[in-house]
C-alpha cells in the first residue's frame, strides 16, 4: 500500500522570521514527518490573476528558512 502525503498547516498571524523559522522546526520534528531520501520544495512564484498577485507567492525568507531546517 502507498503511503498517502503528510500534510500539515499552520497558522502565523504575522511575519516575523524568527516566528516562522519555529514553525517550520516545530512542523519538521512533529510525529510522522520524518524527512528521508530527496525532498522537492515548490514555492509558489507565478499567479494567474494580477489582482491577487501581492498575496499568492511565497516570501523567499519563507523557502530560505524551509531549506536551511530540511537540510
Amino acid at each position: 500500500m502507498k503511503k498517502r502525503p503528510h500534510i500539515i498547516l499552520r497558522r502565523c498571524p504575522d511575519f516575523n522570521a524568527d516566528r516562522i523559522t519555529g514553525i517550520i522546526q516545530e512542523t519538521v520534528q512533529q510525529p510522522g514527518s520524518q524527512i528521508a531520501g530527496k525532498v522537492f520544495i515548490k514555492p509558489n512564484v507565478v499567479s494567474a490573476s494580477r489582482r491577487y498577485i501581492h498575496n499568492s507567492y511565497t516570501v523567499p525568507d519563507v523557502t530560505e528558512d524551509l531549506v536551511s531546517v530540511v537540510r
